[in-house]
């Protein structure tokens, strides 16, 4: 019975490790440190975060890495963008971060048109998003999708957006109220340029 319980806690170390490295070569962030869980209320953490002025060192900063042009009918706007086109950083997003710079956004670039829908899962701060096709051409907004769904930190029941998957093959996060001050409609499109 002992020896099940030392293999058990090994093959949790082992799974635990293995994560701690897959998750570094996928964001390649500095050396993720060891930490262990406490229990706390979660959004008692979440509001101490979002108060602090101390940030962890691992967590996703905005990095610049290129730039986005929205069309519109009688004019171009532009925003400064971070890439997420591997399925490790489109799998992180905006998650642990609790704003974007001002006139910045995320865009999310997949191999091909496919059903998407995005949650806010451990994202903190309200977001718009566009979801875009193959050829570049809004095809749905959403507006003010809330942090985590309006839901607990620990949560796994978290709305979707937009409600029904959209065919997409490009979608763009910003934040919220972005959308209307930049007055984007569907059928608008979008280029991008790559630093």
């Amino acid at each position: 019975m002992k020896v099940s319980y030392i293999i058990y806690g090994v093959l949790a170390l082992f799974l635990f490790t293995i994560g701690l490295i897959l998750y570094q070569e996928l964001t390649k962030s500095e050396p993720v440190r060891t930490v262990v869980p406490v229990m706390v209320d979660p959004d008692m953490a979440l509001n101490a975060m979002r108060e602090s002025s101390i940030k962890p060192s691992n967590l996703p900063q905005y990095k610049s890495e290129g730039t986005l042009f929205i069309h519109k009918k009688n004019e171009t706007d532009t925003l400064d963008i971070e890439i997420a086109d591997t399925d490790g950083q489109r799998g992180l997003g905006l998650m642990w971060r609790d704003s974007l710079p001002k006139n910045t956004g995320m865009l999310f670039i997949f191999n091909a048109e496919e059903p998407l829908s995005f949650w806010m899962k451990n994202c903190f701060f309200p977001q718009d998003m566009l979801f875009l096709n193959r050829n570049k051409i809004v095809q749905e907004i959403v507006y003010n999708a809330l942090p985590m769904g309006g839901k607990s930190l620990l949560d796994d029941a978290q709305p979707h957006y937009p409600a029904q998957e959209v065919n997409g093959q490009y979608v763009v996060e910003l934040s919220q109220g972005m959308a209307k001050k930049l007055n984007v409609q569907k059928g608008d499109s979008i280029s991008y340029s790559q630093k």
